[in-house]
């Protein structure tokens, strides 16, 4: 989920969700014959190596950013919003929740490593460093994100669950879907938007947080999608997706341009963006699916605690496995 009516993608408005890498980049929204996603032909734009991009101290920047967030949004203000559809985003007729797949076996005698960064939601883009990052059921395990916004743990239990959370002076806190260490894990990326962007997506979206409950956001993701190739957008159009035991319909986000993209009440379905958001879920495990004919995801696990910002976002997440 890179912009917030201009910044966020998957989960804010302006611009995806997502947003690794450089402060500022040029996108075909399409290839040249519009085709999207999957399907888009090699000389599609892509982001660069996010190795490249600057870092941004958390120690001070979050107000930076939140400023011209701020400043863009009142550029905005004169803008044509989708119209509501409160139906749309109720509780709606619940889903079967058919039973997660066994997860499979491990090996209990390798200790597992797990590495990723950490990325600014929004501009000036780039990655967090000195943000500090936790495994929630193992809290004596924390480390700090370099000057490049990325972090490692090494020697972790294999078979254990992991939930990683970030933290860091004027940005929101932000933890993972729960991982279950089958072996090493790379690429576990932070989509970390600022107090302040959190605070206007919920202006949008006429809602406010409760602090009983928590958001879920995530992205429905291409499956070229990676830290190193880093697709805009990067979202698999017209997929559905459940949160289940059930606890209401997400909000998707709709795609006007890399520079626009809006939560839409409206849509029962995932743009080329492919961010969702489910605001103020109640306490608790839940189960993330995507469904879309013809292709399959994983089944991604989160936990919902009271207060909580939680972000399964790419290239794990429910990125795209294939037919």
């Amino acid at each position: 989920m890179r912009g917030w009516a201009l910044v966020a993608a998957g989960l804010l408005v302006v611009g995806s969700l997502v947003g690794c890498g450089k402060r500022s980049v040029d996108v075909d929204i399409a290839g040249p014959d519009g085709r999207t996603g999957p399907d888009l032909p090699d000389d599609w734009t892509s982001r660069p190596e996010s190795g490249g991009a600057e870092a941004t101290d958390a120690s001070g920047a979050a107000a930076e950013v939140g400023a011209d967030v701020v400043a863009d949004v009142m550029e905005l203000e004169g803008a044509a919003l989708p119209d509501a559809a409160p139906e749309a985003v109720g509780d709606g007729a619940a889903w079967d929740c058919p039973a997660m797949e066994p997860l499979p076996e491990c090996d209990l005698s390798a200790p597992v490593s797990v590495s990723g960064a950490a990325y600014v939601f929004g501009p000036p883009w780039g990655t967090i460093s000195n943000a500090t990052v936790v495994i929630l059921e193992m809290p004596e395990r924390t480390t700090v994100t370099d000057d490049q916004g990325r972090f490692t743990f090494t020697d972790l239990p294999p078979c254990s669950d992991a939930t990683f959370e970030l933290s860091a002076t004027g940005f929101q806190t932000t933890r993972t879907e729960t991982f279950r260490l089958l072996g090493d894990i790379v690429e576990v990326a932070f989509q970390v938007p600022t107090v302040d962007l959190v605070h206007l997506l919920e202006g949008l979206l006429g809602t406010e947080s409760s602090p009983d409950r928590c958001h879920v956001a995530t992205t429905v993701s291409v499956k070229e999608m990676s830290l190193e190739h880093y697709l805009v957008p990067h979202g698999v159009p017209g997929a559905t997706v459940t949160l289940c035991p059930h606890a209401g319909l997400p909000v998707y986000f709709a795609y006007v341009s890399d520079e626009m993209i809006l939560p839409d009440t409206t849509l029962l379905e995932t743009s080329v963006d492919g961010g969702a958001v489910f605001p103020n879920v109640p306490p608790g495990d839940y189960v993330l699916r995507a469904h879309k004919e013809g292709t399959s995801f994983p089944e991604v696990r989160v936990r919902c605690e009271p207060g909580a910002f939680v972000n399964a976002s790419p290239p794990k997440g429910l990125h795209e496995l294939g037919g």
